[in-house]
């Protein structure tokens, strides 16, 4: 679907044509909460390409919900000619309106905004210079090794992170255990075992 409008109504029918569209192939998708499609909705391979002038109806407050729930319909979004706001807009609206994780990636200085708000931002070094990876969290030389930061890295991050809670909470119920406080000149110990909450952690 391609959305070109150039007033607000017209961005609003031709959004609401392609909801339409796609409940008449897929049927009307479960709500879930704030009144979006649910996560696991399905997609029938369609794709939405917008361009700037009708993105910034889009991103309008009448609009957003409309489109929102279009654009997590679509397996594929592709926002052509969009100023640097509008793409930080963008990712917010994701991020916001679907409590969503997101990571956007870009390789120049127009990029930086979409970068900084997204939860993940990774920065290509290239041609366009390194703005966008110095405001980036990640840095990487091409696109491709955007694979093995996600795949490789991202576990490793996610097992010393697991590792990280699983000392913490040993170390809080050993420490809870052994220790002892005065009270009245008399000692009194702390029986309290966490023990049983790393196990069921774990």
């Amino acid at each position: 679907m391609i959305l070109a409008a150039d007033n607000p109504e017209d961005a609003r029918m031709k959004i609401e044509a392609g909801l339409n569209k796609i409940a008449s192939i897929l049927g009307a998708p479960k709500v879930g909460k704030k009144g979006m499609p649910s996560p696991d909705v399905k997609t029938g391979g369609f794709a939405v390409v917008i361009d700037g002038d009708t993105l910034r109806y889009a991103l309008e407050p009448n609009l957003k919900p409309l489109f929102l729930a279009l654009g997590t319909q679509c397996d594929t979004v592709v926002c052509c000619r969009v100023s640097p706001a509008q793409k930080a807009l963008t990712v917010k609206l994701v991020k916001d309106g679907r409590d969503a994780m997101t990571l956007s990636i870009g390789d120049g200085a127009n990029d930086v905004a979409m970068i900084q708000e997204a939860n993940i931002g990774c920065g290509l070094l290239g041609l366009e210079g390194s703005q966008a990876a110095m405001s980036a969290d990640y840095a990487f030389g091409q696109f491709r090794f955007l694979t093995k930061l996600l795949l490789v890295h991202g576990r490793w991050s996610y097992i010393r992170i697991a590792d990280m809670h699983s000392n913490f909470f040993y170390k809080v119920s050993r420490t809870t255990k052994d220790r002892g406080r005065e009270a009245n000149g008399h000692p009194i110990e702390c029986h309290l075992d966490l023990c049983h909450v790393l196990v069921s952690f774990l």
